[in-house]
Formats: C-alpha cells, structure tokens, sequence
C-alpha cells in the first residue's frame, strides 16, 4: 500500500507522482526538485507532507503558494521517525533492512495509529493548508490497521 484516499466515485485508476518527506529539514530540496520538475514541464505533483516538525511561517507560507500554484498536499505521518522504544523485533527487522527507523506506524497499537492518521489531518487545517485527500504512510508501512478501518478515518 502507498496510500490511500477516499474514491470519489469515478472508477477509474489514476497515477500521481510525488515528493516524499517534505519537512523543514528537505524543504530546501523539495523546492530545488520541483525547480527541475518545472523546467521539465512536469505536472505540479503531490507532496507528501510531515506536520509534527518544525514548521515555521516563512515555510508555511511557501506551502500555501505551491497550493496556490496546483500542487496537492498529502498526509505523511507525524514525525517521520520511529519511537525507539516498544519497537517489535519485525519493525526493528524492517528498521534495518527497508525503512532505516522511519516506520513510525509500525508498533503502535491500531488506537495509536488511528490518533496519528487523525493528528496528521488535524494539523493541515490549523496552519491553514487545504485538507488532503490522501495519506501516505511512512516507509509504506501502516503497521496495525485493517483496511475496513480506514473508512473512519478522515482521509
């Protein structure tokens, strides 16, 4: 799973192209990729965004112009990092070998999950960015969410 959004109803698949972890610390990156991107008439892709860092106005205010300019925002966790502590020896496994510690979802109790999914949603509104349809989990790992749970979910 990269992640998942609710269907509008057209039945029809779609592609998007993406940036992943857009976050105060790439920012910097981000914005010289989607440079090249422009150059190279690429469509505005999605960016795939993580709320809980230190975010500051000057970079929020980039954010709502590349809204402004056609770009989507997507959900990407809350930290980006992994809690090092109650990490089961598969997330530790998946740590080492796939997500170098950035599973953040990957031991926490469905519960937990939900809260996260649900705080990384949250945020857009207060920093007054557009609500995003679409979350993507980092290192793709959701960790304990059956998937008939994500229809309570905001995203």
């Amino acid at each position: 799973m990269t992640g998942f959004r609710r269907e509008s109803g057209q039945g029809t698949g779609s592609a998007i192209v993406s940036i992943h972890d857009v976050m105060p610390e790439t920012f910097d990156r981000v914005l010289n990729i989607l440079a090249l991107m422009d150059d190279a008439r690429v469509p505005p892709p999605t960016l795939l965004v993580v709320p809980g860092r230190n975010w500051t106005p000057e970079l929020l205010d980039i954010l709502r112009a590349l809204v402004q300019g056609g770009h989507r925002l997507a959900g990407h966790g809350w930290m980006h990092k992994a809690p090092s502590e109650s990490r089961t020896l598969f997330h530790k496994a998946h740590s080492v070998l796939i997500s170098r510690n950035e599973a953040e979802h990957l031991s926490l109790p469905r519960k937990e999950v939900e809260g996260l999914v649900r705080r990384c949603y949250d945020w857009f509104s207060t920093v007054d960015l557009p609500a995003p349809e679409l979350y993507v989990p980092p290192a793709w790992a959701l960790g304990d969410l059956p998937l008939d749970s994500l229809a309570s979910l905001p995203f």
